[in-house]
């Protein structure tokens, strides 16, 4: 079991004690705390597991999911409540908008085998690196401008790909290139971390035309011959200006791949922020022939009219509405409405998160559109993604 330490935030004090008994029952350290004032957010660790209430009196859960966003912690939550399944379902969509490892949920009545189910589900990662003031320091002496060509060399950075398929046919359309980075100091660590880490040592833009420059060197034979397969990368908002639009077009021109097969993915919060530099970025990379995504889509806070203004050509939905789609009437009207606004757009729709047959069979029945998840692959190694193109999972 990876987690080590129960920590219990909840101003029931029925419920703390049930809770500590828990943790007696399945060897775990335990904390408990009738308010977030109380709670050292500075010594939390990765391997310890938080449990929020929704509903208290001062600081209420959402209060203490912002406050563990805040102090980068890199452990695991999960959420409790008598509430309704949409307010809990809602408070694990804002979870995972924040980038916290959201390990699941309990309603209350709490019973012992759904705690069971939580606290042994936890997927095996490899050794990470939480971003702490501590872990930062320690990051920035192993990496900077100099090294930084050193971590492609060597494979510390690396990329990884995962197939998009046909909602209809199953048949592969696209490929999203993915980050992973394992360094023998600083260890495994996560995408987003990392990209924090990168964006606060000022090198976001060397990383991402680097970490492009590698994808399509690896890619290249495979576009060439399949020229209706196309891939997508994730740009950071940091990195939306006029020098690196030009080096960006002038790196792929010389990749000698074509300029239509690379969708660049731009959250909706950040797409709706940009500057007249970031606007003239995006503008002239889809001149360029670029396709341009919005990623995430549903959980910024923009308008319609703003995104109706920008040139994008694809919509993203994020996987917080996928994964409640079976039972959650507010997922399902999200992504309804959004299937029906990339179609009024012209946009092409890329639904991500789907790791369940029940999941795919509702999804099928509302049109043809781009899948992405688990149910058909993992993110792949090269060989392994030629593997997979060559028998897809149908």
């Amino acid at each position: 079991m990876l987690i080590q330490r129960l920590i219990a935030i909840d101003d029931d004090l029925l419920y703390l004690n049930l809770l500590k008994e828990f943790a007696r029952l399945f060897n775990l350290d335990y904390d408990g705390y009738s308010n977030s004032s109380s709670l050292p957010f500075n010594s939390l660790k990765p391997t310890d597991l938080v449990l929020v209430d929704i509903y208290m009196p001062n600081d209420d859960g959402l209060d203490v999911l912002m406050a563990l966003e805040k102090s980068n912690f890199s452990g695991y939550v999960a959420v409790m409540s008598g509430a309704s399944e949409d307010i809990i379902s809602s408070v694990t969509g804002l979870v995972d908008s924040l980038g916290i490892n959201l390990l699941g949920k309990l309603q209350k009545p709490i019973k012992i085998a759904d705690f069971q189910h939580l606290v042994t589900s936890v997927p095996e990662p490899s050794r990470t690196f939480g971003m702490t003031a501590e872990s930062a320091e320690s990051f920035s002496k192993v990496f900077n401008k100099k090294s930084l060509p050193e971590w492609f060399k060597h494979e510390y950075i690396y990329p990884v790909f995962q197939p998009q398929v046909s909602s209809k046919s199953i048949s592969p359309r696209a490929i999203e290139c993915l980050t992973r980075v394992a360094h023998p100091v600083v260890g495994h660590l996560t995408p987003a971390i990392f990209i924090r880490l990168v964006e606060s040592a000022g090198l976001i833009d060397e990383y991402t035309l680097r970490f492009i420059q590698k994808s399509l060197e690896i890619l290249s034979p495979l576009l060439k011959s399949s020229p209706n397969l196309s891939c997508s990368f994730n740009i950071s908002a940091m990195s939306l200006d006029i020098d690196f639009a030009e080096k960006l077009v002038l790196l792929v021109k010389h990749s000698n791949v074509s300029a239509k097969q690379v969708t660049l993915e731009i959250t909706e919060s950040s797409a709706v922020k940009m500057s007249k530099e970031g606007l003239y970025a995006i503008s002239r990379l889809k001149v360029s022939g670029f396709s341009l995504a919005i990623d995430d889509f549903g959980t910024g806070f923009s308008s319609i009219r703003q995104l109706i203004e920008l040139p994008f050509d694809e919509l993203k939905i994020d996987r917080s509405f996928i994964n409640e789609i079976e039972k959650n009437k507010s997922s399902q009207a999200i992504v309804n409405l959004t299937i029906d606004l990339a179609k009024s757009l012209g946009c092409k729709l890329v639904i991500e998160g789907v790791e369940t047959k029940p999941q795919l069979e509702l999804l099928q029945k509302k049109g043809d559109f781009i899948i992405q998840g688990y149910y058909f692959s993992k993110p792949l190694k090269y060989q392994e993604l030629i593997e997979y193109l060559q028998n897809p999972k149908t």
